[in-house]
């Protein structure tokens, strides 16, 4: 599992810093990790900024090895770092997290011999939300080589 940490261009800060309902979200990733780990015994946040998460107990940090080349170098990373042959990835800023369809997800990826189990809606893919195999590092390292 894996909370991608980018910088929010927009803000001017980092989203997992962004103030919600007057709680910053560096305390709502330590909730949601907290609630991940019955899924997921190994934590692994991927930050630029990996000194913002000392002490966050039982969670891991990587940077990104591409950086600067969004979501896929996040997702790299995190496969990278992995103890585990699957990774769970999920965004820092995701507002929800279904347990059930995690389980649903893992379920089907699982019965088949795919490389991941992305979520789509409609013409568009959810990356922050989906298992990804270490196996598909190689392809991966490829394009980021390439600056795909």
């Amino acid at each position: 599992m894996y909370l991608q940490v980018p910088p929010s261009w927009r803000e001017g800060n980092h989203r997992a810093w962004a103030l919600t309902n007057s709680c910053s979200r560096c305390s709502e990733n330590r909730c949601n990790s907290l609630r991940l780990r019955r899924h997921f015994p190994d934590i692994i946040m991927v930050t630029n900024t990996p000194e913002l998460y000392q002490g966050m107990d039982s969670v891991r940090t990587c940077s990104d090895i591409y950086p600067g080349l969004g979501p896929l170098g996040g997702i790299h990373a995190a496969l990278h770092a992995a103890r585990s042959q699957y990774v769970y990835v999920i965004a820092c800023d995701m507002p929800c997290i279904n347990h059930e369809y995690i389980e649903y997800m893992r379920y089907q990826l699982m019965r088949t011999d795919k490389q991941a189990c992305v979520t789509q809606r409609g013409n568009w893919y959810e990356p922050f939300n989906a298992f990804y195999s270490t196996a598909s590092l190689p392809v991966m390292e490829n394009d980021l080589s390439e600056g795909k």
